[in-house]
């Protein structure tokens, strides 16, 4: 664990606000962030990842039923910093470098940013209506489950704006991240703990 944290690369909000002096700006997004993870949290307050994982998909599905529905929500929730949050994330992935997308709800960086640049993508979700309409646009994915499948070996194993879902166990999602990852594990969480 510890040789392996200096392979971590951790983006957070001031890597994709373009005007960080702007308090106004910082203080909409963050109320955004943490009112997304607040719902979450309220939800479930057992520690057990199964049901953690149950009720995770219980008060989620309506978003993660239509990928409309999704870009709408994260659009919201991102605003005018949506495309950069992208742009910063692609920005530490080389071309032609094999990653492995954990939670990557409808392939938005890949379908936007990496596909361009030869990249090597495996999109893992949840969600099968994720998995199916990424599928049909050409994304390599495939369904999966953090709590009983084993990640895939890349390069960069990358997670964004969704190991908030994995509290209190987000720990043991960041090892099985980095037993996988060959050259570094990037992390994108818009949430300040």
């Amino acid at each position: 664990w510890e040789a392996k944290t200096r392979s971590v690369r951790a983006i957070t909000e001031s890597d994709f606000l373009h005007q960080p002096s702007s308090a106004q700006k910082r203080q909409r997004y963050n109320a955004r962030a943490t009112w997304a993870a607040g719902s979450y949290l309220r939800s479930s307050s057992s520690n057990q990842s199964t049901k953690a994982h149950n009720a995770m998909s219980q008060h989620s599905s309506f978003i993660y039923s239509n990928q409309n529905v999704y870009q709408l929500v994260m659009r919201l929730l991102y605003g005018q910093n949506f495309r950069a949050r992208y742009e910063a994330l692609a920005a530490e992935i080389p071309p032609g470098a094999q990653v492995v997308d954990l939670c990557a709800g409808d392939a938005y960086l890949y379908r936007h940013f990496l596909r361009q640049h030869g990249v090597n993508y495996l999109g893992l979700e949840l969600s099968p209506q994720f998995v199916a309409a990424g599928k049909s646009q050409g994304v390599p994915m495939r369904e999966f489950n953090v709590w009983q499948d084993e990640i895939p070996t890349a390069d960069f194993v990358l997670m964004q704006a969704s190991l908030y879902q994995f509290l209190p166990q987000a720990e043991t999602v960041v090892h099985k991240m980095l037993n996988a990852a060959r050259s570094k594990v990037i992390i994108a969480e818009p949430i300040r703990n």
